[in-house]
């Protein structure tokens, strides 16, 4: 699934905004780690990318002379930040709405995102509307995103592209995200490259899905490990598929288990897989069991025909039937035998047919042995 970035996520502006903020948090957060988590939930950044943006400006900070001038007191669009930060939603929208009627930009930017959250979206996007036709990206962004979310995708790509052609790279990657959809892959390609070469990490992925998509392994590989290696789990996942296309196992193993161990459900279930192919089932029930227990059905029936094969019927049943419940049918022709084999063939009778229903020929075949005289 192609991503979709926050618009704000590659500002140099925000980038420095964020930082000034933890900086200025961390007396009431209680240190530097725990003011980088509270200003990363905010402002919807990776915790580790905020870091990482705080130790950069910290080494350049320690690199400038001792006579540096003093930094300059918060703008108006930094302080509304920093009540936003705080809680007090009602001082940054009043602070916000007196700044951007005098005419500052960002303060309609942020303006328009608290807004947002109030669910006003007709007066987020006139003042987003405002601030992009006088040159503001962000805003630009933003439109661009309340734009596709109402289906107005010509005028989305106006404002990414109009921005992208300025070299922001996070309208690039929405830009690329959109022509995709239209089915402009070179285009797309294009746009995504710029980005990824840039540092962009949710274009890099894309881009990755992309050359996969279109054959390129070589290239897939690439820019999907450039965005492993910066923690994008999604990258990790698929830059284990691709090394598993070019039978690199064992990477793709550790490839596996590092999007896994982040959480990733598909890759928790893609893991299982390749286990069970090497012969290793025990590791492979417990990568099944943990992709299952994040909802994937697929993960859940597989788990389930290695718990029949330990002899552990009951909680194979069990399994069977949470991944027939959530639609998988070869959950349900495997329930539907289980059952059958117990003897209880008025449920197994029902699963099967809800197999067969769903046009699974072996779960149709089985039914139809079952009900025998009956089914005429």
């Amino acid at each position: 699934m192609l991503i979709m970035p926050a618009a704000q996520e590659y500002s140099d502006e925000f980038r420095q905004r964020a930082v000034r903020m933890v900086l200025d948090g961390r007396p009431e957060a209680g240190g530097q780690l725990e003011a980088i988590e509270r200003v990363a939930d905010q402002l919807t950044v990776a915790p580790q990318t905020l870091q990482q943006w705080v130790e950069q400006a910290g080494a350049k900070e320690t690199s400038e002379s001792s006579d540096a001038t003093p930094p300059a007191e918060p703008d108006t669009y930094e302080e509304g930040l920093l009540l936003v930060q705080r809680g007090e939603l009602d001082k940054a929208e009043t602070l916000w709405r007196t700044a951007a009627e005098a005419g500052n930009t960002d303060a309609a930017t942020g303006l328009g995102r608290l807004l947002v959250q109030r669910g006003e979206l007709a007066e987020a996007e006139a003042w987003w509307r405002t601030a992009a036709k006088t040159g503001n990206i962000d805003a630009a962004n933003y439109l661009g995103l309340q734009l596709v979310q109402r289906g107005e995708l010509d005028e989305a790509e106006t404002w990414w592209r109009s921005t992208a052609e300025a070299g922001n790279i996070a309208a690039a990657t929405v830009l690329g995200v959109l022509l995709v959809q239209r089915g402009e892959l070179d285009e797309a390609e294009t746009w995504w490259r710029s980005a990824a070469h840039a540092g962009n990490t949710t274009a890099a992925f894309n881009l990755g899905l992309l050359l996969k998509r279109r054959g390129d392994f070589d290239g897939a590989a690439r820019w999907s490990r450039a965005a492993a290696e910066a923690g994008n789990a999604d990258a990790a996942n698929n830059l284990g598929l691709v090394l598993e296309e070019r039978g690199e196992l064992d990477e793709a193993v550790a490839w596996y288990h590092t999007a896994a161990d982040a959480g990733h459900a598909t890759a928790a279930y893609n893991l299982g897989l390749l286990l069970k192919q090497r012969g290793e089932h025990d590791e492979a029930a417990t990568w099944y069991r943990t992709a299952a227990e994040a909802g994937n059905a697929s993960a859940a029936n597989n788990f389930a025909v290695l718990l029949e094969q330990r002899g552990d019927v009951d909680e194979a049943a069990t399994w069977y039937r949470t991944a027939a419940e959530a639609g998988n049918s070869n959950a349900a022709n495997n329930l539907g035998v289980l059952l059958a084999r117990r003897g209880e063939l008025d449920e197994a009778r029902a699963w099967y047919r809800t197999a067969a229903d769903a046009g699974h020929t072996t779960a149709a075949n089985n039914l139809r042995i079952l009900l025998g005289p009956e089914r005429s």
